[in-house]
């Protein structure tokens, strides 16, 4: 399953890891040389080296550094690549030294990553909580009560639609969980509850404004909403024009309906 071989014959194993991961800046896989382009002996060696690297994988928490993670994972490999030598000097017909050493895995790291905390942002903050404190930071400006009012009923929109299409519950939801496919979805979700163009602008203007805020208070490591590709007038007039054609033909045949039984 995580065993596959090179254009140059040498056998890997690769271990992709998950996309929650990936969105907290985790690298996309994990890529051992086993040493070796003998099949069976890579088969051998996958076993442990596949089994560990699943153990650390799992291990992930909201402790975690990426630059941690990646130290650890080529300590471990160099120790195991260190035995693989070992393994085969206890098999008797195996007469011919091995004429080279075993390379050291060079471990590379990312200077950006070295002080992100990857697995989660902390402190670690519900949607809910951080609407509230946000909410409380834009009293303490000058803001008027009516836009501070409009704020919250926008992100609280957002909160209740993602929310619902989402297994957990309001309540466990978190900042840190939100995603740029959230986004997404959020924004297909105003596309189609039939407000004008000029709202559901706004509507993702404020629950940008939310996110950037969030950022800035370290709940986060990135605002979701940064990469959206925006919400155009071609996609929009689309959607309307769905919508449109639907009630006209509701309309057409609650008449008919009408009509019949009358």
């Amino acid at each position: 399953m995580y065993l596959y071989r090179a254009p140059n014959n040498v056998y890997f194993t690769r271990i992709c890891l998950s996309k929650y991961l990936r969105d907290k800046g985790f690298p996309f896989d994990v890529k051992v040389s086993l040493l070796t382009s003998d099949r069976a002996e890579a088969v051998i060696r996958n076993i442990d080296v596949a089994g560990t690297l699943k153990k650390i994988i799992k291990s992930i928490d909201h402790k975690t550094r990426i630059n941690d993670f990646i130290r650890y994972v080529d300590e471990v490999i160099n120790h195991l690549r260190a035995q693989f030598d070992a393994d085969d000097s206890d098999i008797t017909f195996n007469i011919t030294p091995k004429p080279h050493a075993i390379p050291i895995r060079e471990t590379k790291l990312s200077q950006h990553r070295e002080t992100t905390a990857v697995a989660q942002a902390k402190p670690i903050i519900g949607l809910n909580e951080a609407l509230s404190a946000f909410i409380i930071s834009k009293q303490k400006s000058a803001i008027r009560p009516l836009s501070i009012k409009q704020l919250e009923q926008r992100i609280r929109h957002f909160i209740d639609t993602v929310s619902s299409k989402s297994t957990f519950k309001t309540e466990s939801k978190c900042v840190h969980d939100i995603t740029s496919a959230d986004s997404m979805i959020y924004r297909d979700a105003l596309l189609i509850q039939g407000r004008s163009y000029k709202s559901n602008k706004e509507y993702l203007a404020a629950v940008f404004q939310f996110f950037k805020w969030c950022k800035l208070m370290n709940y986060c490591n990135h605002n979701p909403f940064e990469s959206l590709s925006g919400l155009t007038k071609t996609i929009f007039y689309f959607y309307m024009e769905i919508a449109l054609n639907n009630y006209v033909i509701k309309h057409f045949f609650s008449q008919k309906l009408t009509t019949l039984f009358s």
